[in-house]
């Protein structure tokens, strides 16, 4: 994937190329759209374009080579000065901790009553299941970006670069910040490191905190017209009937990324068809035989 190969977004694009042109990257950019449109996306590839040590300079502007071992570690999610931040489920990640401290608390207790071998046994135990408790993350879309998350990005913000380049900070549906992770992240974007760039992306701007937004460069992600998303979606997916890649593309509203994973999905195409079929034949039928229906279509 590069800047050339994105569906759309032309405008975003260009004043984000000219920006890494001139070594003039902003700060903090705010990407607002539509969900699935497309922010993301340009976000990850703007970090691959400042941090490839082989781009490329098109008529456009400059792009990513795309295959050089930079490009290939951003894409994979593990290269060193690129970080996307998603929300989480807080409530399940803190109910876990609980649990797993009450249990830490109970191997200590019953510990103390037995040898001294036994006691230095069960604090293995424990620190090897500290380790797997720091490591473990549950994501779920529409939660929480917390204020342990936030913290942790500050920290790794004012790190020197492992590698050369730049370090980007992608933060996903940043208006699922809650107020105390959105005035620790308004402090970060108000005194930011010198080569350091956050990127946050939403797609409800008026949750999010309005002294962050006046910080942010602004960038508006518009629907993709369907005269570009109907071709590029047609080579994504050859096997698929025109007319029904057609259907999907004005059923998105210009959300892209939606149109291309309904596509790659015909299940789920398929469960949709069903339910607006039944949703349609409710007013005839008796709600056991409705409720019935449906079962049979979600199982």
């Amino acid at each position: 994937m590069s800047f050339d190969a994105v569906v759309g977004h032309e405008q975003a694009i260009a004043v984000l190329r000219r920006a890494i042109a001139s070594g003039r990257l902003a700060p903090a950019y705010l990407f607002v759209g539509a969900p699935n449109v497309g922010k993301t996306l340009v976000a990850m590839e703007v970090a691959k374009t400042i941090n490839c040590p082989h781009v490329r300079q098109t008529p456009q502007g400059p792009d990513s080579c795309g295959e050089c071992d930079s490009c290939l570690k951003i894409e994979k999610g593990i290269h060193p000065n690129v970080r996307l931040i998603r929300p989480q489920m807080k409530l399940q990640a803190e109910a876990k901790a609980a649990d797993k401290s009450a249990d830490s608390r109970q191997r200590r207790a019953d510990a103390k009553q037995t040898s001294d071998e036994h006691t230095q046994q069960n604090r293995d135990q424990d620190a090897e299941h500290k380790s797997d408790e720091s490591a473990e993350e549950v994501v779920i879309e529409g939660s929480l970006i917390t204020l342990d998350q936030v913290k942790e990005l500050t920290r790794m913000a004012h790190l020197k670069p492992v590698e050369k380049g730049r370090k980007i900070f992608i933060i996903e549906s940043a208006d699922a910040m809650n107020v105390h992770s959105a005035n620790h992240m308004l402090r970060t974007v108000e005194e930011p490191p010198g080569d350091t760039t956050f990127i946050l992306t939403t797609s409800r701007l008026p949750r999010m905190l309005p002294t962050i937004v006046s910080r942010c460069q602004n960038i508006r992600f518009h629907p993709v017209p369907a005269k570009d998303a109907v071709p590029a979606l047609r080579s994504m997916h050859p096997r698929i009937a025109p007319q029904t890649v057609e259907a999907v593309v004005a059923l998105s509203g210009g959300r892209f990324g939606w149109a291309h994973t309904m596509l790659s999905r015909p299940v789920v195409m398929q469960q949709r068809q069903a339910l607006l079929q039944l949703a349609l034949s409710l007013p005839g039928r008796r709600m056991f035989e409705g409720m019935r229906l449906a079962e049979d279509i979600i199982e």
